[in-house]
């Protein structure tokens, strides 16, 4: 994923840039998230998502409790939004990034749980171990 189209956004006041994209892994719509602190050369803060379908089957029974057909499928629309970029900043500093650090990526895998709105980290195609800060 290259930098361009960067967003910015201000955490605590400090500025951080950050991208979203998204790929399919092992056929799970996954949700790329790239954090930068510093300049290009700053350790970068990834997180991996997916949509949050937990609830999903309770919704489903609820609505033939009323008498109503569930949908036949489900579209995943689910984006990154600022809000969970915001979460995801707060949770990697309180769990060690530094965004002012060199060196490679600090990831967040599914082991790790920051406050989102309809995702959830995923370790999904991910070369590191759950839990896998470098």
């Amino acid at each position: 994923m290259g930098r361009r189209g960067l967003r910015r956004i201000t955490v605590l006041g400090a500025v951080y840039r950050w991208q979203a994209d998204w790929t399919y892994r092992a056929g799970v719509r996954t949700l790329l998230l790239r954090i930068w602190g510093g300049d290009k050369t700053s350790q970068a803060l990834h997180a991996d998502l997916t949509a949050d379908w937990s609830g999903y089957a309770e919704h489903i029974a609820a609505a033939r409790g009323r008498g109503e057909s569930p949908p036949a499928f489900v579209v995943d629309a689910s984006y990154v939004m600022p809000r969970d970029v915001r979460a995801i900043i707060e949770y990697g500093l309180a769990h060690g990034w530094d965004p002012t650090a060199r060196g490679k990526p600090f990831l967040l895998s599914q082991a790790d749980t920051p406050t989102l709105q309809g995702l959830k980290l995923t370790s999904v195609g991910m070369d590191n171990s759950p839990g896998g800060h470098c």
